[in-house]
């Protein structure tokens, strides 16, 4: 008989052996532990879901050999174990970026800060039109005292020395933008 022929026979006897041979203690552990690691995958968190899932599915196949199993049996098990567990995560990417699951809260397309200004971000705003005087030159950044506070300023294209006279003329963002009086 051919090697190749005896080689795909012995592997679909194996095959079937797995499971015809599998105890309920087995079988109970690797579909769990599956369905854990594959929450996981859907809903990812602390790792709980994951680490419980991969040693069910660990226990399940020592489990499995335990009852009367080969070398060949025990590949053929991570194999299908590999192969699930990579379709989830395709299924879960696929969803993620054309289906139903980017329009739910498993996974969130947002981000946490606002578009626009935060909470951190000073908003100098107030100060547009006001005047003040600078307390170091202005190379083009420097310091100036306006409203009785000391800013750190920039000078509109050119040096201002110290103790003069400015208006604030641009905000943008935390850069204020200052010219002389």
């Amino acid at each position: 008989m051919n090697s190749t022929v005896f080689l795909g026979i012995n592997f679909w006897d194996e095959f079937v052996r797995l499971f015809t041979g599998m105890g309920v203690a087995a079988g109970i552990c690797i579909v769990l532990g599956l369905i854990f690691v594959i929450v996981e995958i859907f809903q990812p968190g602390f790792g709980f879901f994951g680490a419980i899932g991969t040693l069910l599915i660990i226990a399940g196949i020592v489990i499995r050999m335990l009852q009367g199993g080969s070398l060949l049996m025990l590949f053929i098990m991570i194999f299908i174990v590999v192969i699930i567990l990579l379709g989830a995560f395709m299924i879960m990417v696929r969803s993620m970026k054309y289906g139903w699951l980017s329009r739910t809260d498993f996974i969130q397309m947002g981000t946490a800060v606002s578009t626009g200004r935060s909470d951190a971000t000073k908003d100098f705003s107030e100060l547009l039109n006001k005047t003040g005087k600078t307390t170091t030159p202005l190379r083009p950044s420097g310091k100036a005292i306006i409203d009785g506070i000391e800013y750190d300023v920039i000078a509109q294209g050119t040096f201002i020395n110290s103790d003069k006279d400015i208006k604030v003329i641009e905000i943008e963002g935390v850069r204020i933008v200052v010219r002389e009086q």
